[in-house]
């Protein structure tokens, strides 16, 4: 936590990642100061970082990493959730969200929204302030009273006509 630590610990990223010691870079990029490694810079490199025979990817690696130390920002939880839901090891997802793991964001609600998880969609987009993908994620539950109860709450104004017609598209 030192001036001009980050440039040390982005070189040290950098000629771990060279040197394919994936697990180093991972913790490097892990314990980087105020985070300025946890970016998407970081996962783009990570996911063209050849993968050795038999090995882990670089990019589970170091999800792996900060998974075990602390929580995913929100670009890192809607990466990693990407990759989950891709393999379907949604499982995986509903465990690390259970456990406090994952930052929620829009993007986060909309993965789950694709696998028809409609309630914890809602927690989520309730978490983040997101209110129209709140009233969406009501309206597809048919919980009409919760959706009234909310909107009067909120003070939100459905767009009826676009909730019957994302309904009416999803059905």
């Amino acid at each position: 936590n030192l001036p001009g630590a980050e440039g040390l610990v982005s070189q040290q990223f950098a000629q771990f990642l060279a040197e394919g010691k994936y697990k180093e870079a991972a913790e490097a990029a892990a314990n980087s100061p105020a985070g300025t490694l946890r970016i998407p810079d970081t996962i783009a490199r990570l996911k063209q970082a050849p993968i050795q025979p038999g090995q882990t990817s670089p990019l589970l690696v170091y999800f792996g990493t900060i998974l075990t130390k602390s929580s995913l920002n929100e670009f890192e939880t809607v990466e990693l959730g990407r990759l989950v839901i891709g393999q379907n090891k949604k499982q995986l997802l509903d465990n690390w969200w259970k456990e406090g793991k994952l930052t929620a964001s829009e993007e986060l609600g909309d993965l789950y929204r694709s696998t028809q998880d409609w309630d914890t969609a809602l927690v989520i987009y309730e978490k983040c302030g997101a209110s129209g993908k709140v009233v969406e994620a009501l309206a597809a539950k048919g919980d009409f009273e919760k959706l009234a109860e909310y909107t009067r709450a909120s003070g939100a104004t459905p767009d009826y006509l676009f909730l019957l017609q994302r309904l009416m598209t999803d059905s």
